[in-house]
């Protein structure tokens, strides 16, 4: 496993806390959820990589 693969990981990771620490339950909308969902499905690529 290369350091790479660590740190794009580790960057999309952050990327989707960052996300969710800015989130405001009260105002979620549509786009917001369709934004994690794509960091999630960015984070699963990742993972998909690393195995």
């Amino acid at each position: 496993m290369t350091s790479n693969i660590l740190e794009q990981l580790k960057n999309k990771f952050e990327d989707f806390a960052s996300e969710i620490e800015n989130i405001e339950p009260e105002k979620l909308d549509l786009t917001q959820i369709d934004r994690l969902i794509a960091l999630v499905e960015e984070l699963d690529n990742e993972i998909k990589t690393i195995k």
